[in-house]
């Protein structure tokens, strides 16, 4: 008799596609742990094929070069950081939950350094690049209109009005994220944290 449990079950197989945006993102992965090792202008799509466990061609075939790598390594950590701040406010029925689990973001985002890193790397590499200023200047704005939004839906959650207009708000937002991550740079080894400024900008909170 044949075995039909659920052990026996073989796998279903991964399609195509499946298996193309798992090695597109292994490859996103490899390049985050070299671009933060070595920097930009230390870094080439060898040693990023490496890292990721890849041959260099399967790295050309999802990215045109460095520069389309690292801009879609930017890419995808602001829509991981944005779908988890989405997350947050969509718990504005609960105001006081909402609050508190925002204020576990503002105390991580020095902590995880991914984004605010990024950012600092791209910022210094756009000042030689100038077609990879305008791609960046792109996100950026992409980032700040996806932000408003979100921040849009947390001030009406807690029923208090953003603290400056909501444009400059998530400006200030994203250069004072940057600006410390710079700082730590330049002074490794000394505690500098942003997350006092984002909790007077994004909770209100003048005791922070």
């Amino acid at each position: 008799m044949a075995d039909t449990s659920a052990e026996a079950v073989e796998p279903q197989r991964k399609s195509r596609k499946q298996v193309s945006e798992e090695t597109r993102l292994a490859i996103i992965d490899a390049a985050h742990r070299v671009f933060r090792r070595a920097g930009y202008n230390g870094s080439s799509l060898d040693d990023i094929a490496a890292a990721a466990g890849f041959t260099k061609g399967a790295v050309y075939w999802h990215f045109a070069n460095k520069q389309a790598l690292f801009l879609s390594l930017i890419a995808e950590s602001v829509r991981s950081n944005l779908e988890f701040l989405s997350g947050i406010v969509a718990l504005e029925a609960e105001p006081e939950r909402m609050t508190a689990e925002l204020a576990k973001w503002i105390d991580r985002i020095d902590a995880t350094e991914s984004l605010p890193s990024l950012g600092v790397e791209m910022e210094i590499e756009a000042r030689r690049n100038p077609r990879l200023r305008e791609l960046h200047q792109q996100q950026v704005l992409a980032h700040e209109q996806a932000m408003a939004a979100i921040l849009e839906r947390y001030f009406r959650g807690i029923g208090k009005p953003p603290p400056m207009p909501m444009e400059e708000l998530t400006g200030t937002i994203i250069t004072v994220i940057k600006g410390f991550a710079l700082a730590r740079q330049n002074r490794p080894g000394t505690p500098i944290t942003s997350a006092r400024l984002l909790r007077m900008l994004m909770l209100m909170d003048d005791k922070a």
